[in-house]
C-alpha cells in the first residue's frame, strides 16, 4: 500500500526529491510483484491497514486493474461519480480490455466487513 505520490515518485512520473503533499490521500493497493495484485483488497487485515492510513473506517475503491486498485476516502466518492470515471475515463482510455477489472467503484463498510457497489 502506497501513496499516489510515492508511487508516481517512484515510476519516475514525479522528481524523487519532490515534496509534494497530496491533495487528496489516494493509496495504490496491490501485491509485491505488482502482477495480478487486485485481489489483495479481500484481505481483511489490507483493509484495516487502509482505513489507519486513510484514518476512515469506509472507504472507497477504484478498480484501477487487475493489478492494483486505488483506495480513496468515502467523502471524495460520494462527491464525484466516481463509477463513470472508471468506465469512461479509466477503463475506456487508460486499461487493455483485459486488465479491466470493473467498471464500478466500491465502498468498503469498516462494520460489515464487505465491499458494495457505489452506484
Amino acid at each position: 500500500i502506497m501513496s499516489i505520490v510515492d508511487v508516481l515518485k517512484k515510476n519516475g512520473l514525479l522528481p524523487a526529491g519532490m515534496e509534494i503533499e497530496d491533495p487528496v490521500p489516494m493509496l495504490v493497493v496491490t501485491n509485491a510483484a505488482t502482477l495480478f495484485g487486485a485481489g489483495v483488497i479481500t484481505s481483511p487485515a489490507i483493509a484495516r491497514r487502509i482505513e489507519q492510513m486513510l484514518g476512515e473506517s469506509n472507504f472507497a475503491m477504484i478498480p484501477s486493474s487487475v493489478h492494483e486498485v486505488i483506495a480513496v476516502p468515502l467523502d471524495m466518492a460520494l462527491t464525484n461519480s466516481l463509477s463513470d470515471f472508471v468506465k469512461e475515463e479509466v477503463n475506456q482510455t487508460e486499461v487493455e480490455e483485459k486488465d479491466q477489472l470493473s467498471d464500478i467503484a466500491y465502498v468498503y463498510n469498516a462494520a460489515l466487513g464487505e465491499f458494495r457497489p457505489l452506484v
